[in-house]
């Protein structure tokens, strides 16, 4: 399973096709997507890499984190320091 942002595949009707960095492509399935939380859960098979983990804490504000993606179609690596948790709307909790 892949995790992304609902506003990489919101276009997507037929499944989204996932560019892996060695070039490697698979055909993915969108399972779920929730607007609001901008969240997709895609299906695809194996890779042939190596998968990511999730980190198992949550991070803590003043901690650093990285962000990577091809939001311009260029890999885009970004880092600095988690400063609040916000949620969609000001009831909703901050946890998903």
């Amino acid at each position: 399973y892949l995790i992304t942002n609902w506003h990489v595949v919101r276009e997507a009707s037929n499944g989204a096709l996932i560019v892996f960095a060695n070039g490697t492509q698979a055909q993915g399935r969108i399972l779920k997507t929730d607007k609001d939380w901008d969240l997709a859960v895609v299906q695809i098979p194996a890779p042939a890499i190596e998968p990511l983990s999730i980190s198992s804490t949550v991070p803590q504000v003043g901690e650093q984190l990285w962000i990577a993606g091809y939001g311009s179609g260029e890999f885009l690596l970004q880092a600095g320091l988690c400063s609040q948790y916000l949620a969609p709307y000001p009831d909703w909790p901050l946890e998903l």
